[in-house]
């Protein structure tokens, strides 16, 4: 099923065990956040948009899966925004430093612009 519009806060931090994962998904990591997001990408129709809050972490983790998961991101999908949320913004919940990612699946993934200007905040 394909969604035109995904927004989510995902839980952070979690591992799933190797054998619950689904192959399809654009990510070989067990670590939660990685997995909604491939998940969200994989579900997000052509024209569709997401925004999602993220740990930071994802945006600067050195693993192959945060990596090959960013590239992904950035090439088959147009990043409209990287939004950075304060520290502390979901405690008592959360300690973690978030931000919110904005991006669309293309129409016509040729068309896909790769010098568009994503909005930093």
């Amino acid at each position: 099923r394909k969604y035109k519009v995904i927004l989510s806060n995902p839980p952070f931090a979690g591992q799933l065990p190797k054998d619950s994962i689904r192959k399809d998904l654009p990510t070989n990591s067990k670590k939660s956040e990685l997995l909604f997001l491939g998940v969200m990408m994989e579900a997000l129709a052509p024209g569709g948009r997401c925004a999602v809050v993220v740990p930071e972490g994802l945006l600067f983790g050195s693993t192959s899966a945060h990596t090959d998961l960013r590239e992904k991101l950035l090439t088959d999908f147009d990043l409209l925004a990287v939004v950075s949320l304060p520290a502390g913004v979901f405690k008592p919940y959360a300690g973690v430093k978030t931000a919110v990612l904005v991006f669309r699946r293309p129409t016509d993934p040729k068309k896909l612009d790769k010098k568009a200007k994503v909005w930093f905040y």
